[in-house]
């Protein structure tokens, strides 16, 4: 797993404007996961307000560590971590101790595009490497939040 850097937001917090909902057969991805037995991925997250574009929606916490030895569809594999002095590798492990963000399906067969993006930067106080997501346009409440 690599050496734990923080704990800092590895509780699950609660982001407001955002919820958690099991897919319906509507979905495209409900039957391409339907194969599976019920899991996380038959959920998505949605918009309980509508977001403006380029507004921040929440951080995206978890557990970071160096290195990226675990495969898992919540592990957020940083790419600028060679910045600021931290080690080469550095992954957000969200699978257990991340919040609503973790609920996040990528755009391709359900929309055209994304309509948020995960942004990297690190805490001007602490050093400590974020990922923040942000609407990247106008986003309805209902709609669902759709990475790259």
């Amino acid at each position: 797993k690599g050496e734990q850097l923080r704990f800092r937001n590895s509780n699950p917090t609660f982001l407001e404007g955002v919820e958690i909902k099991s897919l319906d057969a509507s979905h495209p991805l409900y039957i391409s996961r339907r194969k599976t037995s019920k899991s996380e991925s038959d959920y998505g997250l949605f918009a309980t307000r509508p977001w403006k574009a380029y507004e921040k929606i929440g951080e995206f916490v978890g557990l970071v560590t160096e290195g990226t030895s675990v495969r898992s569809k919540y592990v957020y594999e940083f790419k600028m971590s060679q910045m600021k002095g931290t080690p080469t590798k550095l992954a957000l492990h969200a699978e257990k101790v991340g919040n609503e963000i973790r609920f996040m399906n990528k755009f391709e067969n359900v929309a055209a595009h994304h309509n948020c993006a995960l942004m990297e930067s690190f805490n001007d106080a602490t050093g400590e490497p974020t990922v923040e997501v942000r609407a990247i346009q106008n986003i309805d409440k209902g709609e669902e939040l759709l990475k790259k």
